[in-house]
């Protein structure tokens, strides 16, 4: 064990994922679709940020409102582990919204900055809506489609005025089509 060493990078000078992605966000935002009220989570999520998407913020008890709705949808929200000292809290619908709004905003799925006027508007992270939008694509099962990005790298590589006034922009581009090429063939093999 001595001789083992854990290094910062994977030999090819990239820094570990781990790291850099922790620093973005809190373990938990990723705890927070393993828990027994994943559903109610996710659901939650998806119905906050096609009303956000409108308006950008929502006011607290706008995001309220939408939970509420949500929670009438899931009677199986789980109070005991998320939520040990919140028995009372949890006997209504309007609290159960209340602490899986908490719940969001803890994990930073969502934010309710601190303002000099003290309204208290909602507004849903960069991140969240990034895996969101995966998590979409994947419970949607949409169709695979081949958008010839291999192609368009391929050709690319081939052509002879390539890569001379941005050659690293270049190959950075051609390298990100093949991998997402790659990505479409795998999913049209499923």
């Amino acid at each position: 064990v001595d001789e083992l060493q854990i290094r910062p990078s994977n030999g090819r000078g990239k820094a570990l994922l781990a790291p850099q992605l922790f620093r973005e966000v809190p373990k938990a935002f990723f705890g927070l679709l393993a828990s027994d009220n994943a559903p109610i989570y996710l659901d939650a999520l998806d119905a906050l940020e096609r009303v956000l998407s409108a308006g950008g913020s929502l006011s607290r008890q706008e995001a309220l409102e939408v939970v509420v709705e949500v929670l009438r949808e899931h009677p199986e929200f789980v109070v005991a582990q998320e939520f040990p000292n919140a028995q009372a809290e949890a006997a209504t619908l309007s609290g159960q919204a209340s602490l899986v709004l908490r719940r969001l905003i803890e994990t930073r799925w969502l934010h309710e900055p601190q303002r000099s006027d003290y309204q208290r508007l909602v507004t849903f992270d960069a991140n969240g809506e990034i895996l969101l939008a995966a998590l979409r694509q994947i419970a949607r099962g949409e169709l695979a489609q081949f958008t010839d990005k291999i192609q368009i790298a391929c050709g690319t590589l081939l052509n002879d005025d390539a890569f001379t006034d941005h050659p690293l922009a270049d190959l950075e581009g051609c390298l990100a089509n093949i991998q997402s090429g790659l990505r479409e063939l795998r999913q049209m093999q499923n």
